[in-house]
């Protein structure tokens, strides 16, 4: 899981900074560092699947939110084969 005021937490080759939570619209609010840049995920909604980028590697990596709690998240991070050693992480 993510938490709210807690440091970065660090998956893979990103960084993920919860900022927010809604627990009756089910959305959230997260920060991502990929190489050294952070991008916000501003009011995204449970189940969305977002895609993003990481340099040097082709296909995109995905992140999905499924569960937004008081203060945390729960989901998992996809990445493509040969951006980490693990093809797929868990964020629990």
């Amino acid at each position: 899981s993510i938490r709210k005021k807690a440091r970065p937490t660090q998956v893979g080759p990103v960084q993920l900074d919860l900022r927010s939570t809604d627990t009756k619209v089910q959305k959230y609010t997260m920060r991502l560092l990929v190489n050294d840049h952070w991008v916000e995920l501003k009011d995204r909604a449970s189940q969305e699947q977002i895609d993003f980028q990481i340099p040097g590697i082709s296909d995109a990596a995905s992140l999905v939110v499924s569960e937004v709690h008081y203060d945390y998240v729960k989901g998992f991070l996809s990445f493509p084969q040969g951006a980490t050693s693990a093809k797929s992480s868990s964020v629990r």
